[in-house]
């Protein structure tokens, strides 16, 4: 059975846009052979494996950031780029994964967060205060449920909910909904 928790104020707020980014979010993937832009990012998958290099190009600069990158991200204000890098330290058969940030100006990457499950998608968002967040989408291995976190970039995670997904309303609001385990073995 579905149990819904109601979420209010800048939460809200940061929610709502997420829903409704993630929705027509896609990874940029620039191609190496195209004119660069100031900043852009593009991940480089072997054909038979999960993780590859992800690379920037910050003007006709190209560098390599991380090797073992499972998926990334842009920043709203493409300054930045999120990325999802297995740190096989917990979760299920060790399927843990860290969020890390690099912007040009840092010399290396920074954690975020990490968390026992796979990132499957980040979406940067950006309260009416200016206040950024990251709102974070994950499922695990085993039972294969969803669940949900919330991310300062400067401070962490701040918010999690197993076995939970973000749902919109019509109002503009969203609720987290949050599944037994029963409900989510039965699809």
């Amino acid at each position: 059975m579905k149990r819904g928790l109601m979420l209010s104020g800048l939460v809200t707020a940061m929610l709502a846009t997420a829903c409704q980014q993630t929705e027509t979010q896609v990874d940029i993937l620039v191609e190496p052979e195209q004119e660069p832009t100031p900043f852009s990012a593009y991940l480089i998958v072997p054909e038979n494996g999960f993780y590859g290099p992800l690379r920037v190009k910050v003007g006709f600069d190209d560098r390599e950031i991380h090797t073992q990158v499972f998926r990334f991200w842009m920043s709203g204000d493409d300054t930045a780029v999120y990325f999802a890098v297995p740190h096989n330290l917990s979760g299920y058969e060790a399927e843990g994964m860290g969020v890390w940030r690099w912007n040009a100006e840092m010399a290396e990457p920074e954690l975020v967060f990490n968390d026992d499950f796979v990132i499957e998608n980040v979406a940067q968002v950006t309260s009416p205060s200016g206040r950024e967040a990251l709102v974070v989408m994950m499922t695990d291995g085993g039972l294969g449920a969803p669940h949900v976190a919330i991310a300062d970039p400067d401070r962490g995670r701040v918010f999690r909910s197993q076995m939970s997904t973000f749902l919109t309303t019509g109002t503009g609001e969203v609720e987290i909904s949050k599944y037994e385990e029963p409900d989510i073995r039965a699809g």
